[in-house]
């Protein structure tokens, strides 16, 4: 009896240690869990941060990268600005280069001319000196002051010589002088006739008609240079500058070269003829070369 009790005594003590031993393995178990779940949250923790931390260096590296490519960009479309702004300054220089040479060009080529036409004036003034020395326009003022009654300006003996002299007056005869002329003029009482009002009107229609001819050209040139300045206008190119100023050139010779004929016709337009007044043209050549020989 005895035997049997402390037996089941030896068996509770054991199934208790059991019991206590099964309890220790599980809360051991419990307490790995807990750690490795805590361990697990903490590598999860730590690989979300690190995610974090490649996400904003990722970011902030983009962000550098936007920065340092506009700061590039700022600094091409400045040195772009910069050459295109050496180029228009060189541009202009060349312009400007240019225009002065055509100047100086121009104006050697005026010199020059001048220089021909004085001496060809001279030249021409000598000529005609020596040729109204040799005439015999002097002689016949003489016999007919005296008189006379031979020469061109003679007092015409019969109608036929009269119809002769009036037509030789009437239509500017350039064997008469100025003098011849006069005299047969107050004489007669001859008057200049058809012949040479119709020379004055077709000479004034021409000058007329040309003049109206270079303004229609003129203002064509003008206005087509207008439409292509306000083409171009907009978006100025290099190249088109570069026209601009080839045209502006061109239109201030074509201006200049329009006045100058402009000029020139009103000048001409009631200047007396050389074959017509050869006295008077030698009298403005002879003050043309005096001025030359002033200067």
């Amino acid at each position: 009896m005895e035997t049997q009790t402390i037996a089941q005594q030896e068996r509770a003590k054991n199934e208790a240690a059991q019991a206590a031993e099964r309890q220790s393995q599980h809360e051991k178990a419990q307490e790995n869990l807990r750690k490795i779940e805590q361990r697990a949250q903490e590598m999860h923790k730590e690989s979300l941060q690190k995610h974090a931390d490649r996400e904003r260096q990722a970011l902030q590296k983009r962000e550098q990268d936007r920065q340092q490519t506009m700061r590039d960009q700022i600094t091409q479309r400045e040195r772009d600005r910069a050459a295109d702004l050496r180029d228009r300054d060189r541009q202009k220089t060349e312009a400007r280069k240019m225009e002065g040479q055509q100047q100086e060009a121009r104006a050697a080529a005026r010199a020059h001319a001048m220089a021909e036409t004085r001496k060809a004036l001279v030249q021409q003034r000598a000529q005609m000196q020596e040729k109204m020395q040799t005439q015999d326009g002097p002689a016949v003022d003489r016999m007919m002051s005296a008189g006379s009654v031979k020469g061109p300006t003679m007092r015409p003996g019969s109608e036929t010589e009269r119809g002769q002299v009036v037509m030789a007056v009437e239509m500017d005869h350039p064997g008469l002088t100025d003098t011849q002329k006069l005299i047969i003029r107050n004489q007669m009482g001859i008057q200049p006739g058809e012949g040479w009002q119709n020379r004055e009107t077709d000479r004034k229609a021409v000058i007329r008609e040309q003049t109206e001819i270079n303004k229609q050209m003129r203002q064509e040139r003008q206005e087509q240079m207008i439409r292509k300045a306000a083409e171009a206008h907009a978006h100025p190119t290099a190249a088109e500058q570069t026209r601009q100023a080839d045209d502006r050139t061109r239109f201030a010779e074509d201006r200049q070269a329009q006045e100058e004929q402009d000029m020139w016709h009103k000048d001409h337009s009631h200047a007396p003829r050389a074959r017509d007044d050869e006295r008077e043209n030698v009298m403005e050549k002879d003050d043309l070369e005096k001025g030359v020989n002033e200067k």
